[in-house]
């Protein structure tokens, strides 16, 4: 990276600040889930409470989108391990107490076939679509050429307008005809079926691949060339480049023939 500075007290840092902040964010976590939809549902008429929960549901999506967070766009500093945090603090927090009850408790909940079920079908949905999930910025981000900031940008729009909108009319829908099991149930499963066949199709979709320079059809790997035969670049510092041709990629900036350390195209003053 141009311009690399600080070292591992930075990073140190930024990890108890990430830390702190965590704290925090469990502390609203925890009173939306736990105190504020019990009360919620039992401040309000039985037949009210699935609108007023999906409402709560959806703006809780939208409220964090609608902050700006100060970051560019083109800002390359994006962290995915939040859920290391989870891992410390949930460990940190086992007693003995809590590992003698557990089986007790597991014991009578593994009698609730409702329970069963719901987490059996939870799990592998789950299963289905956490590669999804966790992998989406980066497939777009790879698959439609766009920059890590315009992929999280997409990915976030992706997941929280569509998600708040079917919450709340998933809402509505309960508070306005009150379906029963049944129709609730086969509700879902066709919604399911289409959320499916949209992944499918996603497929199909996207930009054709680029091409990397120093790749030929007989498979041999060569980044040298004329343009950067006397520049002695690094074969172990990966820094993706895009020509000027905007479809064919460099291993970095070296061996598309940059002098310029900060050169963000080979159509530079510098460039050979």
């Amino acid at each position: 990276m141009c311009g690399e500075s600080g070292g591992s007290e930075t990073a140190f840092l930024a990890v108890i600040l990430l830390c702190i902040a965590s704290v925090f964010y469990g502390i609203g976590y925890v009173a939306f889930y736990i105190i504020a939809i019990p009360f919620m549902d039992d401040s309000v008429r039985k037949k009210n409470s699935p609108l007023y929960l999906s409402l709560a549901g959806a703006l809780r999506l939208c409220g964090p989108t609608s902050v700006d967070p100060g970051i560019e766009r083109t800002d390359p500093r994006w962290i995915g391990a939040w859920w290391i945090g989870f891992i410390v603090i949930g460990t940190a927090f086992i007693t003995h107490y809590v590992l003698t009850d557990i089986w007790m408790r597991i014991k009578r909940l593994l009698k609730n076939p409702i329970y069963i079920c719901y987490t059996l079908g939870t799990t592998t949905r789950l299963f289905a679509v956490l590669g999804y999930l966790t992998f989406k910025s980066k497939y777009i981000e790879s698959e439609y050429k766009t920059s890590a900031s315009t992929a999280n940008l997409f990915s976030g729009i992706i997941g929280v307008i569509p998600t708040a909108t079917g919450i709340f009319l998933g809402g509505l829908f309960i508070r306005k005809f009150l379906p029963g099991p049944r129709l609730l149930t086969s509700l879902i499963t066709i919604v399911e079926l289409f959320a499916v066949m949209g992944m499918l199709s996603a497929l199909f979709l996207g930009c054709p691949q680029s091409q990397f320079a120093g790749t030929h059809h007989n498979s041999r790997f060569d980044m040298q060339s004329m343009c950067n035969d006397n520049c002695f670049c690094s074969e172990t510092k990966f820094q993706p480049i895009c020509g000027p041709d905007n479809k064919t990629n460099y291993f970095s900036p070296c061996f598309a023939g940059c002098n310029l350390r900060c050169s963000r195209c080979v159509t530079t003053t510098n460039s050979k």
